[in-house]
């Protein structure tokens, strides 16, 4: 039983870390965040 609950556990994570993985890239995050760091506006 503690095992199933670990594992929907580490399910959950995983699958909430891709969502923003994902979702980050299709809203251009990686680029704003280059671009705050070179100092352009």
């Amino acid at each position: 039983m503690n095992g199933l609950v670990v594992f929907a556990g580490l399910l959950a994570f995983v699958a909430f870390g891709a969502f923003c993985y994902f979702t980050g890239m299709a809203a251009g995050w990686q680029d704003a965040m280059e671009q705050s760091q070179g100092g352009q506006p």
